[in-house]
C-alpha cells in the first residue's frame, strides 16, 4: 500500500490492510483485536507499532509471549511495586503486527493510595540490590535450564506403535505429547518473561517511564492535531521481505485519533 500524507495518523477501527491479509483476525484472539465495545477508550489511547518486542509479522503461536510481557510489566508496576502514576500497558493486534499504548494515569485518589505503598516496596530493592540479583540470577538459570530440557516428539508416526495399544491401550499418544510440550513451553516462558522484567525492579521503573513519556507526547499531539491539523505519515501495513527491510527497527510510529 502506498503512503498517502495524511494530518492525523489513521483511526485503528477504521484501517485498511491488503487484500493478501483478508482473513488474518482469525488468528489471535479477539481481546487482542480493536472492536466496537470498546471503540471509545481505544479512540482515546495513544497507539504506536512495538516494533522492540514484535519488529516482524507475528506468527500466532508466539503471540503468547508478548501476553506474558505485558501482564508482567503491568502487575509489576501498577500492583506490586505501585508506581503512582502506572496503569499498565495495553496491547492490539493490527494486520498481524503488535500495536501497544500506555494507559493513562489512574484518578489521583489512586495514585496517593499507591504513593502509600511505593516508597516501602521500591526502596529496600535498590539498598540490597546486589543480594536480590544473585538470588534473580540464580531463579533465571534454572528457568533456563528447564527450557533447556524441554522435550518435543522428533516425528508423527502414521499408526500408534503397537506397545502403546496392547495388551491395553495407552489412552494418550503423540499428540498429546506435542500439546504438553508446547503448554509446558509457554508456562517457562512466561516465567522466564517474569524473571526478566523483574531484574529485580529497574526494568519496570524504567519502561513506566518511557510509557509515560509516549503517554504525554500522545496528549500533546492530540491537543495539538485538535487545533491546526499536523501533516502526520499515516502507516503503511505491508509485509516487506527481510531483505528489503531497513538495517534499524527501533523507529515506532502509530495510531493517534
Amino acid at each position: 500500500m502506498a503512503t498517502t500524507p495524511a494530518s492525523r495518523f489513521p483511526d485503528p477501527h477504521e484501517f485498511e490492510v491488503p487484500a493478501e491479509l483478508a482473513g488474518w483476525e482469525e488468528m489471535y484472539p479477539t481481546h487482542q483485536l480493536f472492536s466496537s465495545d470498546r471503540e471509545e477508550w481505544e479512540k482515546n489511547q495513544f497507539w504506536f507499532q512495538d516494533k522492540i518486542h514484535a519488529p516482524e509479522a507475528m506468527p500466532p503461536l508466539d503471540h503468547i509471549f508478548q501476553e506474558a510481557w505485558q501482564i508482567s510489566l503491568s502487575q509489576y508496576t501498577t500492583r506490586v511495586f505501585c508506581i503512582p502514576p502506572a496503569q499498565g500497558i495495553a496491547q492490539r493486534m493490527v494486520g498481524c503486527y503488535l500495536y501497544i499504548c500506555a494507559i493513562a494515569p489512574p484518578p489521583d485518589e489512586v495514585q496517593g493510595a499507591k504513593a502509600e505503598r511505593f516508597g516501602a516496596r521500591v526502596f529496600p530493592v535498590f539498598k540490597d540490590y546486589d543480594n536480590l540479583w544473585e538470588k534473580w540470577l540464580v531463579k533465571f538459570k534454572a528457568l533456563g535450564k528447564e527450557m533447556d530440557e524441554l522435550q518435543f516428539p522428533q516425528e508423527m508416526p502414521e499408526f500408534i506403535p503397537e506397545d502403546e495399544v496392547l495388551p491395553a491401550p495407552k489412552g494418550y499418544y503423540v499428540s498429546y505429547d506435542v500439546m504438553e510440550g508446547f503448554v509446558r513451553m509457554a508456562v517457562v516462558s512466561a516465567w522466564v518473561t517474569k524473571a526478566v522484567n523483574f531484574r529485580p525492579v529497574l526494568k519496570p521503573v524504567i519502561a513506566q517511564v518511557t510509557a509515560l513519556a509516549h503517554w504525554i507526547i500522545a496528549r500533546a499531539m492530540m491537543i495539538v492535531s485538535m487545533g491546526e491539523p499536523v501533516p502526520l505519515p499515516a502507516r503503511t501495513l505491508t509485509i516487506v521481505p527481510m531483505e528489503q527491510r531497513a538495517p534499524t527497527v527501533f523507529v515506532q510510529r502509530g495510531f493517534v485519533i
